[in-house]
């Protein structure tokens, strides 16, 4: 291939790299998931002599762990009498509760053990999906078995898992720069979910938060 034309491929793919060829993502139908807020991350045995387990990082107002008395630094130790090893367990645990029903947390704080129980809130959501032309470049270089792995800007692979809370301030932030361009019921955007990029090819799946409800009556089947 002649010189020229590489740099017409090379000037092609900065271009779109710079501008940027996304299609409009379609949402997906309004779904919902148990929820009590706050911020969680594994605790090593060393930290809590107590093995593995998970503790609250940080905990907002008005929310149901809040409500049910956790304090941040809590360390969760049981949910239903089962162990919490990492926070994807205690993630899924919460997620497949039903919302109005009640979950007991076995807390260790201070040296001692406390069992809380937790009414479980509602998080309305939609999970979005985009496709995208360009580059998605990155200087890391990171191979399997790790969750997220990037080989030049060729192949990308994100799994980001953090949860976005409608309470903390950088939501109440996110929301008031961005109040007099988008619909007030668009929801927050959550990069929870995955992008992959091949080449210049990229599709990400990640959600919308629309509603993170404390009080929630349990209906009847």
């Amino acid at each position: 291939m002649s010189i020229k034309y590489l740099h017409i491929l090379w000037f092609g793919a900065a271009a779109l790299m710079a501008a940027g060829c996304a299609s409009n993502p379609t949402p997906k139908a309004t779904l919902q998931r148990g929820w009590i807020g706050g911020e969680f991350s594994c605790a090593k045995p060393a930290l809590t002599h107590i093995g593995s387990s998970v503790y609250l990082r940080r905990l907002y107002p008005e929310t149901p762990a809040e409500q049910a008395g956790l304090k941040a630094g809590d360390v969760i130790v049981q949910v239903n009498n089962e162990p919490v090893l990492d926070v994807q367990q205690l993630v899924r645990v919460i997620d497949s509760a039903k919302p109005g029903s009640q979950a007991v947390m076995h807390v260790w704080r201070e040296k001692e053990t406390l069992e809380l129980p937790v009414r479980i809130g509602r998080e309305t959501y939609q999970r979005w999906h985009s496709f995208n032309l360009g580059l998605g470049l990155s200087q890391s270089f990171d191979l399997w078995p790790d969750p997220d792995f990037s080989l030049l800007p060729l192949l990308q692979y994100k799994h980001p898992r953090q949860r976005v809370e409608l309470h903390s301030p950088e939501t109440a932030l996110s929301r008031q720069g961005r109040k007099n361009r988008d619909r007030a019921d668009a929801g927050v955007h959550s990069e929870e979910g995955w992008s992959a990029w091949f080449l210049l090819v990229g599709l990400n799946s990640y959600k919308q938060i629309l509603k993170q409800e404390t009080e929630v009556r349990v209906t009847r089947e």
